[in-house]
Order: C-alpha cells, then sequence, then structure tokens
C-alpha cells in the first residue's frame, strides 16, 4: 500500500509533460476508488494543470457521466490498462503498486454516456478532447465530485478564464455533475467567469434545456449580463435555441410579468436585440416566439445600426419577413447606418421571394444609399437579372445617377454584369444609357475598358456604343487599352476602325506613347504596324522612346528600337536624346541597350553636359557604371563642362560625388600585357589621360577657373576692383592647380583612392621627374644651414661681458648669472672666442656668413612662396622655418664686428643674456622646421607624419591636462610657499612647472616630504595622494593610451598624408612652371615592375604596415583579384535585382488574373 510521505506526496502532486496529475487522470476516468487512494495518500485536490490551469474538481464537472461508485476498480483490473502509467517518470512504479492491489472483480463493467457512446480508456494526453456530452443525472451518493470536495475541494475554484466548476458542467451539458454540484450551499450559481459568463449564459449558448431548466429551477439569474452586456435570451437567440428561449421567457413571465416586454426587448452593447439576433439565426420559430412576448421589431436610427428586417433580409427566410413586417408596416422601408433599405439588401442578395413581397408594400423603389446607389443599382452590380427585372417592371428608373454620376449601364459594365447589360442594351433607354458620361466623362465602353471586360466590350459595341468618344483625359477606349495593354480588346477596336490607333489625348500622347510610358512592349508592334508615327512627338516634345527610357521600360524601349524608332536627336535639335533621359533616371539596362544600338555617347542636354555627367550628377550610380562598361566610356570621359564654380571633367565629379566610380575609371586606366605576372617582361600600362587632362587637346580649359558675373556697379573704382579681384583669384587658381584630379583627391579626403597604382605610378612619375630633385636640393641647403647655425651657436655659447662704457677702463669681465643688461652709453661690448683651433675657426669667421647667406636665401624663398600660396606660409613647417630663419639672421649678425652705425645694434647686444636667449630659439626653430620638412622622405617621413597626428591628437586633450595640472599646482604653491631652500613652489609658476614635471615622474619625495626639519602639513599627504592616483597614474596611462590605441590606423593613415604631401609640393612645382612644364607631362607610361632593380639607400628601413609595399608575386594579383570579384559581385547584384523586378511584375499580373477569375466564378456562382 502507498503510505504518506514527504517525498511520496511530491511525486503524488507531480505534473506530466502535459502539466496533468495522477488525480487529474484518475477523475477524467471515473476511477472512484483510486481517486479516493489518492485522496487519503495527500493529493492535492486542488492542484492545477493543462493549459486552461483546470482542478480536479473542473475535470469531475466536465466528465462525470454516471455512479461512480465500484466502477473504477473494474476498470483497472485489465491489465493492458497498466499503460497508463508510462507517461508519468518518477511516479509509474507507484501507480502500478496501486493498481495491483485492488480487488479484482469478475467482468470489467462498460459505460456509455446517454448518446450511447462508449467512454474509451485512456488513450494518451488527447482525454481532454471528448465530445460534448448531455448526460442524464445518475444517483451519486458516492462520488467523485462528492469525496473531491470531502477533501477541500474548492467549488469555485477558478481555472485560467475565471470559470467554475459549475460552468464547466453547464458548458459541457453534463446535467450529473451539474445537479451535484447545485445540492452544496457553497456553490455559486452566478460565478462569473472572465467574459461575465454564468453557468445560465453557458447554458442558453449550447441549447441544452435540460441544464438551463436545472439552474433556473435553482433561481439562476436570467437577467445576467456577460461582458458584452447580453442576457442569457440574446445568447438562446443568437444560436437559434428556441426551446431554451421559451424557458427563460416563461421564468421571466413568472418572476417579473410586468417587465417581461422591457425584459424582451433589452439590447446589448452593440444596440442589437434579442429579435436581432433571432432574425439573424434564420430560425422562424424563434421570431415567432419573441413576438408572442412581446417583442417590438424598431428602428432608431441615432443609436441602431440595423433592424431586425434588414437581417432577416440578409437570411433570406420569407416567413420571418413576412412575421416582423406584419408586426410593424413601417418598418419595411427604414434604412440602416449605411442607408441601405431591406429592399437594397434584398435587391444586392437577389432574395427574389423577399424583393417581391416588399414591392407589394409602400416603399420608395428608388430610394439610395451613401454612394447614391438605388436598388436597381446594387442588384445591377451583382448581375442579378431576376432582380432587375422586377425592379424595372416595379418602376424603378433608368435614369438615376450615383455619386460619381454612373447610370445603371455604367455599373454593369464595370462589373461585367453581362446578362444585366444585355437587358438594359433592349429597353428603350438603351442610346442615353450609352451615351451618357460619369464626372469623368467616361461612357460605359470607357469603364468596360478600363476593367479589361472583353465580352462587355464586344456587346457595348455592337449595342452602337460610340467607340470615338474622349474622356475627360482625352482618352478614347482604344487609348484607355494600350495604357493599359489590353491587347484582346486593343485589336478588336483596330478592326472595327483602324483610323482609332492615330488618335491622341488631350497631351498629343498617342496610343503608342501610352503603351510606352506603362511599359506594355506587346502592344508596340501592333500600333506600329497600323501605322502609328513611332517618332511622333507629344506637347512636351518626347517621343514613345523618351518615354519608355524616363520610366525604365527596357522591352518597351527594346520593341520601339526594333520598330525603328530614332535613338539620337538632330544636331542642332534642343529635345533630349534618349540615352540623355535614361541616364538621369538612372535606367542602367537602357542605358547599354542605347548605346549598344548605336547611341551618340557625346550628346549634351541644355547646359552642356553629357550623360554620363547628367548620371554623376543625379547620383545615379547604375548608370555611371552601365556608361563605364561601354565600349565608348573614353568618349564620355573626354567632356568638360561648368559646374560648382569651376570647369569640371566627369572624373572630377566623380571624385568629388562618386568616389568608387572614380575607381572603377582608374581600374579601367590601367592595364598589362597578357602575360603571365611573375615573367620578366611582363608590362603595367599606365593611362594617364583622363588625370593629366589638363595638359590635353580636349582638356585645356580645365586649367581656368571661370570668371564669376559681379553685379553691375555704377561705380568705377568698385568695377576696377572687381575686375582685380577676379584677375587675382583666376592667377591663384592656375598657380595652385587647385583643379587638378590629384588636388582635389586631397582636398575631399579621397586618401584611399591615393592608394590605387594608377595614382601610385603618376605621382612616382611627377615625383622622379624634377620634383625630386628639387626637394633633395633643399634638403641639402637646409643641411647646410643648420650644420653652420648649429656650429655656431655652440662656439660662441658662453655668458655675456660686460659692455664698456666711454668713461671706464678697458676690461674684459663677464657677467656670470646676472640677467640684469646694461647697455646704456656703451661704445663697445668685447667677444672672446673660444679656444683658436680650426672648426671654431670654420664656424665662428665662416659659419656665420654662411648661415647669413642661406638664411637670407631661404627667407626669399618663404617670400616667393607668398605669390604661390599664401596659405602655405601658415603650416607648422614654415611657421617654424621663418621664425628659424629670422632669429638665426639676428643671432649672426650679432657676431660681426662692424663699427658703422646701422650694424650697432648688433654688436652691442652682445653683451645682453637675450644673445643666447636669441640663439637657442633659433637653433630650436631650425631643426623642427628641418624635422617637419623630412616628411616627404620615403621612410622616416612617415614616422615625423605619425608624430604630428599624435601631438594634434594630444592638442585636444591639453586643457583637461592643464586644468588638471591648476588642480593640484596652486594647492602646492600653497603649502610649500615657505621653502625658501628647494625654491620649487615659491612663486605660482614655479609650482605649475614642477608640477608638471612631477606629474611625469619627477616628485622628489624625499625632498619636500620627508624632512626632519619642516615636516609638511597633514593634509599635504592626502593632495598628494590624490595627485599620484589622477595625474601620475591614471591620466599618464590615459596620454599613453591615446597615443598607441590605434598605432595601426595612425601608420595606414600616415602614409596617405606623406603622399598627400608630395603631391601638394608636385603641384605648387607645375604651377611655378605654368605652360613650359606642358611638355614634360606624360600621358602614358609602360612599366616593368619584375626588371631588376637596385636597393636604395632606404631599402633596410623597411616599415611592415606599409600599404603601398609592391610584392611582385602576390600584391597586385590580390589586387586584380579582389577587383574582379568585386565587380563580379557587383554584376550579379544587377542581375538579382533585374530578376527580382521582373518576378514582382509576373507576380502582380498573376495576381490581378487570380482576382479577375475569383470574381468571374463568384459571379457564375450567383447565376
Amino acid at each position: 500500500m502507498i503510505s504518506p510521505s514527504s517525498h511520496l506526496n511530491t511525486m503524488l502532486n507531480k505534473l506530466d509533460k502535459h502539466s496533468y496529475s495522477l488525480l487529474h487522470y484518475a477523475v477524467r476516468y471515473n476511477h472512484l476508488q483510486i481517486v479516493k487512494h489518492l485522496l487519503s495518500c495527500n493529493a492535492d485536490p486542488n492542484i492545477k494543470g493543462g493549459e486552461e490551469q483546470s482542478t480536479p474538481l473542473h475535470i469531475a464537472a466536465m466528465y462525470k457521466s454516471s455512479d461512480d461508485s465500484g466502477s473504477s476498480v473494474c476498470q483497472v483490473t485489465d491489465p493492458s490498462n497498466l499503460d497508463v502509467a508510462e507517461i508519468f517518470d518518477e511516479t509509474a512504479n507507484h501507480l502500478k503498486l496501486l493498481k495491483r492491489q485492488q480487488p479484482h472483480s469478475a467482468a470489467k463493467e462498460i459505460i456509455y454516456d446517454s448518446h450511447g457512446i462508449l467512454i474509451p480508456e485512456y488513450k494518451g494526453s488527447r482525454f481532454l478532447k471528448s465530445r460534448d456530452k448531455d448526460t442524464q443525472a445518475l444517483p451519486h451518493t458516492d462520488t467523485i465530485i462528492n469525496a473531491l470536495i470531502l477533501k477541500s475541494a474548492n467549488i469555485n475554484a477558478r481555472d485560467k478564464s475565471d470559470a467554475t466548476p459549475l460552468c464547466y458542467a453547464a458548458m459541457k451539458r453534463n446535467g450529473a455533475a451539474l445537479s451535484e454540484l447545485l445540492e452544496y450551499p457553497t456553490v455559486d450559481i452566478e460565478a462569473k467567469d472572465a467574459s461575465w459568463m454564468t453557468p445560465l449564459h453557458y447554458a442558453a449558448e449550447q441549447g441544452c434545456p435540460r441544464i438551463a431548466r436545472i439552474l433556473i429551477e435553482h433561481k439562476a439569474d436570467i437577467k445576467a449580463l456577460n461582458k458584452f452586456d447580453m442576457t442569457p435570451l440574446h445568447l438562446a437567440c443568437e444560436e437559434g435555441h428556441p426551446e431554451v428561449a421559451r424557458l427563460i421567457l416563461s421564468a421571466y413571465e413568472e418572476r417579473w410579468p410586468q417587465h417581461l416586454k422591457e425584459y424582451v426587448n433589452k439590447k446589448d452593447r452593440n444596440r442589437l436585440s434579442p429579435l436581432h439576433y433571432a432574425a439573424t439565426s434564420g430560425v422562424v420559430e424563434l421570431v415567432s416566439l419573441l413576438l408572442e412576448y412581446g417583442a417590438e421589431c424598431t428602428f432608431d436610427s441615432l443609436n441602431d445600426y440595423t433592424s431586425p428586417l434588414h437581417l432577416a433580409c440578409i437570411t433570406g427566410k420569407i416567413e420571418n419577413v413576412t412575421l416582423l413586417v406584419e408586426n410593424n408596416s413601417k418598418i419595411v422601408d427604414v434604412k440602416n447606418q449605411d442607408q441601405e433599405t431591406p429592399l437594397m439588401i434584398a435587391a444586392s442578395l437577389n432574395r427574389i421571394d423577399i424583393l417581391t413581397y416588399l414591392l407589394k408594400h409602400d416603399v420608395d423603389i428608388d430610394g439610395f444609399d451613401q454612394d447614391q446607389e438605388t436598388a436597381l443599382f446594387l442588384a445591377s452590380k451583382k448581375d442579378h437579372i431576376d432582380s432587375v427585372k422586377i425592379l424595372l417592371d416595379a418602376g424603378a428608373k433608368l435614369e438615376k445617377r450615383n455619386k460619381n454620376d454612373h447610370n445603371p449601364l455604367h455599373i454593369a459594365a464595370s462589373n461585367n454584369s453581362l446578362r444585366v447589360a444585355e437587358y438594359l442594351l433592349s429597353t428603350s433607354y438603351k442610346d442615353s444609357l450609352q451615351n451618357s458620361w460619369d464626372r469623368y466623362e467616361n461612357r460605359p465602353i470607357h469603364l468596360a475598358v478600363m476593367n479589361n471586360h472583353f465580352e462587355m466590350v464586344k456587346m457595348l459595341i455592337e449595342g452602337s456604343s460610340p467607340v470615338d468618344e474622349k474622356n475627360a483625359n482625352g482618352l478614347t477606349p482604344l487609348l484607355i487599352a494600350a495604357s493599359r495593354g489590353y491587347i484582346d480588346i486593343l485589336k478588336y477596336l483596330i478592326d472595327i476602325s483602324l483610323p482609332l490607333a492615330v488618335d491622341e489625348d488631350d497631351k498629343n500622347n498617342t496610343a503608342l506613347h501610352l503603351a510606352a510610358e506603362n511599359g506594355f512592349h506587346r502592344v508596340i508592334p501592333i500600333l506600329v504596324d497600323c501605322g502609328v508615327n513611332v517618332d511622333y512627338r507629344n506637347n512636351q516634345q518626347m517621343t514613345a522612346l523618351d518615354l519608355a527610357c524616363s520610366r525604365g521600360h527596357y522591352k518597351a524601349a527594346l520593341a520601339l528600337i526594333e520598330s525603328e524608332a530614332t535613338i539620337d536627336t538632330a544636331e542642332n535639335s534642343k529635345h533630349l536624346p534618349p540615352l540623355i533621359i535614361a541616364s538621369k533616371y538612372g535606367h542602367a539596362e537602357l542605358i547599354s541597350l542605347l548605346l549598344s544600338r548605336g547611341a551618340d555617347i557625346t550628346k549634351m542636354d541644355s547646359t552642356g553636359r553629357n550623360c554620363l555627367e547628367i548620371a554623376i550628377d543625379e547620383n545615379r550610380k547604375e548608370a555611371v557604371l552601365a556608361i563605364l562598361n561601354s565600349v565608348k566610356w573614353e568618349n564620355a570621359l573626354r567632356h568638360i563642362a561648368g559646374g560648382s564654380g569651376s570647369v569640371m571633367s566627369p572624373l572630377r565629379r566623380m571624385i568629388d560625388t562618386m568616389p568608387e566610380m572614380a575607381e572603377v575609371v582608374l581600374d579601367k586606366c590601367i592595364s598589362n600585357n597578357q602575360l603571365p605576372k611573375n615573367h620578366p617582361k611582363y608590362q603595367i600600362i599606365c593611362n594617364y589621360e583622363y588625370l593629366e587632362d589638363m595638359h590635353t587637346v580636349w582638356g585645356r580649359e580645365l586649367k581656368n577657373m571661370p570668371i564669376r558675373i559681379e553685379n553691375k556697379s555704377t561705380s568705377i573704382c568698385s568695377s576696377i576692383i572687381n575686375k582685380f579681384s577676379n584677375f587675382v583669384k583666376v592667377s591663384q587658381f592656375k598657380r595652385n592647380n587647385r583643379n587638378h584630379p590629384l588636388s582635389m583627391m586631397i582636398e575631399k579626403g579621397r586618401y584611399a583612392m591615393l592608394g590605387h597604382p594608377l595614382i601610385r605610378y603618376l605621382v612616382r612619375n611627377k615625383w622622379k621627374s624634377s620634383s625630386f630633385y628639387i626637394y633633395y636640393i633643399k634638403i641639402f641647403i637646409l643641411m647646410i644651414n643648420i650644420i653652420f647655425l648649429t656650429g655656431l651657436c655652440l662656439a660662441t655659447a658662453s655668458p655675456p661681458y660686460k659692455c664698456i662704457k666711454a668713461d671706464e677702463e678697458y676690461v674684459v669681465e663677464r657677467l656670470n648669472y646676472s640677467y640684469i643688461d646694461d647697455i646704456e652709453g656703451c661704445q663697445y661690448c668685447p667677444f672672446i672666442p673660444p679656444e683658436s683651433t680650426a672648426i671654431s675657426y670654420i664656424f665662428v669667421y665662416f659659419g656665420k656668413f654662411i648661415v647669413l647667406i642661406l638664411s637670407f636665401l631661404l627667407l626669399m624663398q618663404k617670400t616667393l612662396e607668398v605669390y604661390s600660396n599664401i596659405y602655405n606660409l601658415f603650416s607648422a613647417q614654415s611657421m617654424f622655418e621663418i621664425f628659424g630663419v629670422v632669429l638665426a639672421i639676428t643671432y649672426a649678425s650679432g657676431l660681426l664686428s662692424f663699427g658703422s652705425k646701422p650694424f650697432e645694434i648688433f654688436y652691442l647686444y652682445r653683451c645682453t643674456n637675450k644673445f643666447r636667449s636669441v640663439g637657442a630659439v633659433a637653433l630650436c626653430f631650425s631643426w623642427l622646421s628641418f624635422v617637419l620638412y623630412l616628411t616627404k622622405l620615403p621612410k622616416i617621413g612617415i614616422y615625423i607624419v605619425m608624430y604630428t597626428d599624435i601631438f594634434k591628437t594630444f592638442l585636444q586633450f591639453v586643457p583637461v591636462y592643464f586644468m588638471l595640472i591648476l588642480s593640484f599646482s596652486l594647492p602646492f604653491y600653497m603649502l610649500f610657499l615657505d621653502r625658501h631652500e628647494t625654491n620649487s613652489y615659491v612663486t605660482p609658476f614655479k609650482s605649475i612647472m614642477k608640477t608638471f614635471v612631477a606629474t611625469v615622474g619627477e616628485i622628489e619625495y624625499d625632498t619636500f616630504y620627508n624632512t626632519k626639519d619642516e615636516p609638511p602639513l597633514p593634509i599635504t599627504y592626502l593632495i598628494l595622494f590624490i595627485f599620484l592616483l589622477v595625474n601620475s597614474i591614471i591620466l599618464m596611462n590615459l596620454l599613453v593610451g591615446l597615443a598607441v590605441d590605434d598605432i595601426q590606423g595612425v601608420q595606414s593613415k600616415a602614409f596617405f598624408k606623406r603622399l598627400a604631401l608630395r603631391i601638394k609640393m608636385s603641384m605648387e612645382f607645375e604651377s611655378m612652371l605654368m605652360g613650359r612644364w606642358d611638355r614634360r607631362i606624360v600621358l602614358n607610361e609602360a612599366i616593368f615592375p619584375n626588371q631588376t632593380k637596385g636597393h636604395s639607400f632606404w631599402s633596410f628601413w623597411e616599415f611592415k604596415s606599409n600599404p603601398f609595399t609592391e610584392d611582385k608575386t602576390n600584391s597586385h594579383d590580390q589586387f586584380e583579384l579582389m577587383r574582379l570579384s568585386m565587380k563580379e559581385m557587383k554584376d550579379s547584384f544587377r542581375y538579382l535585382k533585374h530578376q527580382i523586378k521582373i518576378i514582382n511584375d509576373k507576380n502582380n499580373r498573376l495576381e490581378s488574373l487570380l482576382e479577375e477569375l475569383l470574381r468571374r466564378m463568384n459571379d457564375n456562382s450567383q447565376l
């Protein structure tokens, strides 16, 4: 036997994979003894399981079907029934043991429900999917429900939807369970679930009179409302249960006879009464019952949506319609919220008997709904010929119009109502119906063509409908058919009258224009064969091919070209050629088609732009790529036009707005001789024509900047100033080569483009032609100047001597460390050179003249740069160089021994401390300018550029850095201002400098914080701790991180910047030579990368991350493979995009075809 224990309780109440416990299964199959035993073993009677979170009592209320006592023992004796335990994991053995210990009966009892259906044995987790049973109540002296309640099962337990066991019993029509539950005084007969449904609501909804009678006998609330304010009577009427409705009405009449009429006519939240629902159900007995108990067939136009009569017309029960009209004949012509009368509903649904009955009463046969459509319109729309005949025989007017000015024939033509149209054409109103138009001047035949109703068009034409009339847009039926691609109708109309093919609309569009504009290519050959002019222009001066190109209809354009449409305009024509139009709208496929069929790629628009420039300006990348991939791409690039304040070429436009397309051009300008990459004679052929277009015949105007037209001024001075300003701007533009493609790449920040092989080869060519020599000559001059300046400063470095005044004896005396300069009244300043050696002799006596001469030359060179580009003087290198040479001249002049008055200021200031200060600053600035000038060197220049980039990053942090220094330097000044022995913090300035030095590590802890004579204040240690944490640790690590965090990116960027500096210098040199340089420009170059080359001096200094390093075996191959793969990928993307577009078009056509087939099938089914 199973005995209670904590472990066993856990197993008994464990839920299986379907969220049910042992007790749920035992209750479901009426195993009373097992239920009792499980409860005696402390199984939880209120455990919830399943998707609905039902308790065992909910299950018992649903599936109780007979007397529970003794039945379960017989059912468990079957050995095959032991499979029930297999779905329980750890509890399986306990259940099997329980079954084996039950007494065996001689025979297995078979249990049936009230319908005679055998209750099946357990078949897995689907035991809840049993049939709803209307079970007869059996004696229940010893039942599962009783056993559960005795073990404190909650008789009013709620499931997931807040339904109680009593709701379950009513919902499942289980009378036995319902009667047993109602015997307990604690049961809540008015319990409501989440939808506020009571057990009586469920009984009424299920249509079980016996369950409803039991609940009513137990005083269930007949007036209870659910969530939608529906009473049980509403639900009984909605589901069509007259027996339940009669029980409810009888009970209500017994309890509250004076309120019976109010109850019968009560409306729910949707303003529907029980009579509305009864009319919807179509049960005649139910409608009759409600009318017998005082239901009223009324309609409140302000609050109600519809009337019971409307609903009865929808269901089509003539008996219900008769009952309702007899109850209230005034409702026969009332309108619902859609302004529809019962007559309209009957006509639209072809309820002939109801229609005939309603017409016998006083109804408005020509009343209209919210669309101003009468019953005749509604019947015509659905092709209900019988209803149309009945209405016309009853006097319905054919001249009525709806809100779109449609007559019944318009409606029939639009909806392909062939039978109605045929009948209308047989009436005496035939001509007026066919010739009347709607608000858009469409006749019925126009609407039939618009909806592609071929049979309807034939019928109307055979009925003498006009085929040459135009609507408000100037469209004839044939023009509509052409614009929509309805070939069958088009051919039929052409067969009737060939001149219809050459008709035009109000915009002078022919049928060919409309077909091409909408992409219906199969219409085009038909129209061309009928004599339509393929090159005819509409009032916008556009041909059919122009329209096809503007809309991107490839097949339509192809059909027009094959029909001998003109591809190019005349020489002096003002019309845009199709190629220009296709480029403007970015239709790449059409561009390829037109170019392959001989379109002139050099044609221009009114602004002087060709197709490539238009595509670039309109940001049509696919169109640009299509032009560049054509065989005529070079002709498109050999063009210049004005743009953005200067003369532009297509390549410049691409550099400005489409750098990726510019790279495509660069790829096409570099080729090879098709030999293997590692072949000794492998040749790379570079075409620099489009990069050096300023020096070509077709591109000479690119050197000039257009003179802007200034506003006219009456002042002669302002006119002269404007002309001079324009002259200066143009001159500077020429000198600076601002319009060169390489300059534009730098100006626009296209550094990645500078890494292209073609650009590298061009820059190398320019560098080696002349810039190389000029650059290294200046480096040599700077080196000589810096060497002699350094030697001069070091050789003359000494403290100043005391100057000799007029009344003093000549005595050589050093000023030592005195910083007081007093040269007032001096006549001579002695100069004692160092030991007389050959080196000092060279630097002092000859070096000062060399420094002066070279410094003056460098200063003159900088002065000439003002004429070339004044902005270059504001670079860091130029500023250091200018200040360096000026101070070098000042310092060297102080060593001159001339006694003349002009030079007195130089040789007297030797006796001041400013002398060596000037020399020190001159030496510093000269070295800095020299280092910065080395940025263009092949290897070490990279490191200089990297340093400048990191320095710029640091400058962004300087404000924060300075504030952190101030945060500690000023407190240190206050704490150490009396430490005159160390003399480090005695002034705010010294305190700031000392704190700055301490930040990098020179704290001198013992000197300031570990002294016996002058111990620091206690607060000093706290400030020192914070200083060490913030400045010495966090701040310094932050600075290191800023410097080396993205070192690889800094390295790569440095290469591009160094190359940009080389390009700038080459451009400046070319601009200085102007026209004399043209003859040295190379437009084509053959390069042999595999030929043996000597090692340069810098070859040992290899930079591993150099993005320009040329690996002769791998680098170029990888670049080519990557470029080819990208090209293939882009081509595949374009192809897929085109295929997707085709598939979408096919799907749209198939969808339209299916909709038309479904509509026709529905029409046929109604017939």
